[in-house]
């Protein structure tokens, strides 16, 4: 029963993770900014060898793997997509 707690908030954790660093990614592209060093950023408690970012023009890609033992919490990476787009007339 701790085990499934720890993995459910483990997949918990890294979905939040992933959708702050694309909303943050997405900004990052409107800005004209590195969308990576946004994604960074903004889960600064996410190692580097856990966040995956890939940029295609608007749209942005973020993988985020759970932390946990891998056996245990690889089904339960993350990712989450952003489009960056600007609003008509600005």
């Amino acid at each position: 029963m701790v085990v499934a707690l720890a993995v459910a908030l483990s997949a918990h954790r890294a979905g939040e993770a992933a959708g702050l660093a694309a909303h943050a990614a997405g900004l990052a592209v409107m800005q004209g900014r590195d969308p990576e060093d946004a994604a960074r950023e903004a889960i600064p408690d996410v190692g580097k060898e856990r966040l995956r970012v890939s940029v295609d023009g608007p749209r942005i890609v973020v993988r985020v793997r759970a932390e946990g033992p891998r056996g245990l919490v690889s089904g339960f990476d993350a990712e989450r997509r952003a489009v960056a787009r600007r609003g008509e007339g600005r």
